[in-house]
Parts: C-alpha cells; structure tokens; sequence
C-alpha cells in the first residue's frame, strides 16, 4: 500500500518525505492520505515552519478535500504573527460565503477577541466593527446550527448590546 510511507513520514513529521512519498499513492488511495493529513495535531501545525508549513499546503492540495483547505487557511492565519481582527472578520466573511458556517462563526469570535483587545482602534470604530462581527457570528451560527436558534440569539443579542 503505497499510502503507508506517507502516513509513515507524517507520523515522524518528515513533511518533505511526505510530499514525495504522496506523489506515488494512487487515486484509490488519496481518501486515506486525507485522512492521514486530517489527523495532524492543530498544534502540530501551528509550530511547523515554513517550509514544511508549505509542503502541507501542497498536500492538503493534492488531496484533500474543501474543508481540509478551509482548515488549513485557518492554521494559516494562526501562524501569522501579524493577523489582526480585521484579517479574520474577512475570513470569517469569506467562510461565509463559500459555505463553512461553523468555521466562519469561529473565525468571528477570533476577530471579536482581537478587535476587543485592540487599543489603536477608535471606540467608536470598535463599537460599529464589534457589532458587525456579532450579526456575522449570528448569521454563522443560524447557518451551522439551524435546530439551535438560542445560539445564534445570544450571538444576535450580543450585537445589539454593543
């Protein structure tokens, strides 16, 4: 089974041995592969560098599936020391519409996080943005859990409350 060299390689985080040992598995067995690449540890990923970080991405790629990349972006966004509210309101935005509910409503309360914490941005600013976020986070949340509308309330209430 050539998907054993692969997983192999993952398991002892050789990520260049993973993306050459990925090249041989078949089409029947990239199902395996993703699920080989889903079972990295969060944190695994967040303290890659950035060239295994960029052999991953090739990976996620080659065989993945759309969620395994909305993760990936997401792991992404972690890693950048830079990220700040407003790069993750727009991937929250972008979740939205590309029909990742769940993950959008976590990339909007990473957002509302930092947004609450950010001392540059004017109160008033803040204020509008804080509750923009909210009627995001709400909107997420009646996508994700329909048969749960006291969640995306509470999210809806924190909006009008700002």
């Amino acid at each position: 089974m050539a998907v054993e060299p692969f997983r192999w390689a993952l398991s002892v985080r050789r990520y260049a041995d993973a993306e050459a040992a990925l090249r041989s598995v078949s089409a029947a067995e990239a199902p395996a592969a993703a699920r080989a690449l889903r079972d990295l540890p969060a944190q695994a990923i967040g303290r890659l560098g950035a060239g295994d970080f960029a052999a991953l991405t090739r990976m996620v790629a080659a065989v993945g599936t759309a969620a395994d990349a909305v993760g990936l972006r997401m792991a992404a966004l972690r890693r950048r020391a830079a990220a700040d509210w407003a790069d993750w309101a727009e991937l929250a935005r972008d979740l939205l519409a590309e029909g990742f509910p769940g993950n959008a409503a976590q990339a909007a309360s990473r957002a509302v996080a930092l947004l609450s914490r950010d001392a540059s941005v004017p109160p008033a600013h803040a204020e509008v943005c804080l509750r923009a976020l909210y009627e995001l986070k709400a909107d997420a949340l009646r996508r994700h859990l329909p048969d749960e509308p006291h969640k995306s309330a509470a999210a809806g209430h924190m909006a009008r409350r700002v």
